[in-house]
Order: C-alpha cells, then sequence, then structure tokens
C-alpha cells in the first residue's frame, strides 16, 4: 500500500502537461515586439540617452533574448516540487525510475508533461513512455490504378529518450484530401512498426463517397508507417496518413 495508482498518477500527469501547454504558449505570447514594433531594448535605445542605457539596455536585451518556456518553468518552485516528487515518489515505492513506473504500468504520459520535466529535472523521459502531439506521417494517392505513397515522417523510433519525432506508439488515421472518395471503397493495406522493432500490416477501408476531411482510424498502435499499398480504390483518391495523440489532456 501507498504506491499512487495509474488512473491518479495520470489524471495528474496529465493536469501538469496542460498547464505546462497553457504556461508555454504564455511565454510564446510575451516574446513578439508590440504593435508599434519594439521590444525592450529598442524602447531603451530609442531614448538615445547615454544614462537610461547604460541602465537598462542589458536587462533589456537579455528579457528580449533570453525568455524561454525552459527557465520559466524551472523557476516556479511549485511546479518543480510537484514534477521532483513523481520521481521520489515511485523510488521510494521500489522502482528504479518513472520510466520503470511508466513502463511496468502500461502508462504514457503527454510530450507536455515531459517538457516540464525536462524543464525541471534537466533529462527526458523514455520515448515509449510519451506519447506526442498529432503529426503527419505521409500521403497516399491513385492515379492511373496505382497507389503511391509518401513518407514524411515517423512517430518514434521504440529507442532512447523521447523528443521531436521520438514518441510512444499510437493509432494513425487516413483523412481524406482534395476530392471525395470515389464511387469504390478506398483499400490500402498500411505496413507498420511496433514499439519492439517489430513490423505487421493492417488493412483499412475509406468507404465509397467518403466526402474530404473523413478520418478512419487504425485499430492497432504503431511508431512508424513504413509502407502503404493500395488493394482497390479510385483513380483521383487522395489521403493523408496522422498519426493521433493518445490522449487529450485537460485541467
Amino acid at each position: 500500500m501507498g504506491m499512487i495508482s495509474g488512473n491518479t498518477f495520470i489524471r495528474r500527469a496529465d493536469r501538469l502537461a496542460k498547464q505546462a501547454e497553457i504556461l508555454y504558449q504564455a511565454v510564446e505570447n510575451m516574446k513578439p515586439a508590440g504593435s508599434d514594433g519594439k521590444k525592450h531594448f529598442d524602447i531603451i535605445t530609442e531614448t538615445d540617452d547615454y544614462n537610461v542605457e547604460r541602465d537598462f539596455s542589458d536587462p533589456a536585451k537579455n528579457l528580449d533574448d533570453k525568455l524561454d518556456f525552459k527557465m520559466v518553468a524551472a523557476g516556479i518552485s511549485l511546479i518543480a516540487s510537484n514534477i521532483n516528487i513523481d520521481e521520489t515518489h515511485v523510488r521510494g515505492q521500489g522502482y528504479s525510475s518513472l520510466d520503470a513506473y511508466l513502463s511496468g504500468n502500461d502508462l504514457d504520459v503527454s510530450y507536455r508533461y515531459n517538457q516540464l520535466r525536462n524543464a525541471v529535472r534537466g533529462d527526458n523521459l523514455l520515448s515509449v513512455n510519451v506519447f506526442g502531439p498529432e503529426n503527419k506521417l505521409g500521403t497516399f494517392s491513385v492515379s492511373s490504378g496505382n497507389g503511391s505513397y509518401t513518407r514524411l515522417s515517423g512517430i518514434g523510433t521504440g529507442l532512447g529518450t523521447a523528443g521531436d519525432g521520438n514518441y510512444c506508439a499510437t493509432k494513425v488515421v487516413a483523412k481524406v484530401v482534395g476530392n471525395n472518395i470515389g464511387t469504390n471503397d478506398l483499400v490500402i493495406n498500411l505496413t507498420m512498426k511496433r514499439e519492439n522493432l517489430s513490423t505487421f500490416s493492417e488493412q483499412i477501408t475509406v468507404p465509397a463517397g467518403s466526402q474530404v476531411g473523413t478520418e478512419v482510424e487504425s485499430a492497432n498502435k504503431t511508431i512508424d508507417i513504413t509502407n502503404v499499398n493500395l488493394v482497390s480504390g479510385n483513380n483521383g483518391d487522395n489521403i493523408e496518413i496522422w498519426s493521433k495523440e493518445l490522449r487529450t489532456i485537460a485541467l
């Protein structure tokens, strides 16, 4: 007894992740020049006063150039203590690390939580324990009876720590773009990769007449779509393949 349950941990981690998202956007909103096109340094230098520039130039320039999410998040002790207690608690209950707790309980946290952890602790969780944002993985089109797949990016590698382009397995969607699907179903085989790097196939059917914007979700999770083959379809069918965010984070 005494170990935080997986459900409680995830509810709390998602709240922290959402707070990180809000804080990140707030910091980004502070960076652009004002409506007059001026930042702090511009406001100071346009005074053309030596004493004013001597006192204010360095602080103004530093605020203009160095303000970022990591600096702000790491400087808020209330946030830092809540990130640190996650690691402290699971280690105190017998786990070697937070990664071991997450893997051992089949739990995944948001990339926003990992971003907050990185700001506070300076490290990243393993990629297989962190889910990323929605991302466009590739495109597929049918022309002259043939299918053509263009891979744009993967979801993860199954190895290493989390970061841009390296997250845990998640479901994907085939999204209709350009034109409505023709009079026949568009049927495709996706060659996919598991977190253990083994490959498997899944067939997805986009119904005939599906309108632009229609999405069909995969049944399985994957870290990469290495190929897409046409089973049947119509000339002019076009889809994009997107990864899905594992779940929606909220306060």
